[in-house]
């Protein structure tokens, strides 16, 4: 009898991680960008309810400050941006589901070069569109540009969900480690010649 009961144990195990792994994943992530006021604010949502993270980021003459609380921020220099985006790579794993931006657009003393600069805003938009709905496969896009008059703004939202599972982030981790391993002995190897 126990040796069923370990058998049943042992395959409801197995098929509770392979569900883990295989279960799709949605993450919804939140940016608004007040351009005027050099700031970005950001959220990250599970499912749409449960909220993971979310503050604020500000721009400074050496690098970026993102906030995790009131009291203390994280500096990150723009020269480590560049290196860190050379480094980033973007998995087909990751699925964009929806893309929705609208961008807020207004310049006080000069109406012609607001609508000049909602006209360039819409052409990156459906580009970018464009590049989602034929690489990504994303069938949920959408760009809007809002013109306001006789104020100075510029703000951009923008609501993007993504679907990935365990298994491309175990994966992805995998890989990661895997590189510095091999970064790790190449340094060790030239470090003995």
């Amino acid at each position: 009898m126990s040796d069923i009961v370990y058998m049943m144990w042992v395959i409801f195990s197995f098929s509770a991680i392979l569900v883990f792994l295989l279960f799709p994943v949605f993450i919804r992530i939140n940016i608004f960008a007040d351009i005027v006021k050099r700031k970005i604010y950001y959220s990250v949502y599970f499912l749409r309810v449960l909220k993971l993270y979310g503050g604020y980021m500000t721009f400074g003459k050496t690098g970026a400050a993102f906030h995790l609380s009131d009291k203390n921020a994280v500096l990150l220099p723009y020269r480590d941006m560049v290196d860190t985006r050379k480094k980033f790579e973007i998995t087909k794993g990751f699925l964009v589901l929806k893309y929705r931006q609208v961008a807020e657009i207004g310049i006080e003393e000069n109406a012609a070069l607001a609508v000049l600069a909602a006209a360039v805003a819409d052409v990156a938009t459906g580009i970018f569109v464009g590049y989602l709905v034929s690489e990504r496969n994303c069938t949920n896009c959408s760009g809007d540009v809002i013109l306001h008059q006789g104020k100075n703004c510029c703000k951009i939202s923008v609501s993007t969900t993504i679907m990935f599972n365990f298994a491309i982030l175990l994966l992805a981790g995998i890989k990661i480690v895997l590189r510095k391993i091999a970064e790790v002995a190449y340094e060790q190897r030239e470090k003995s010649k």
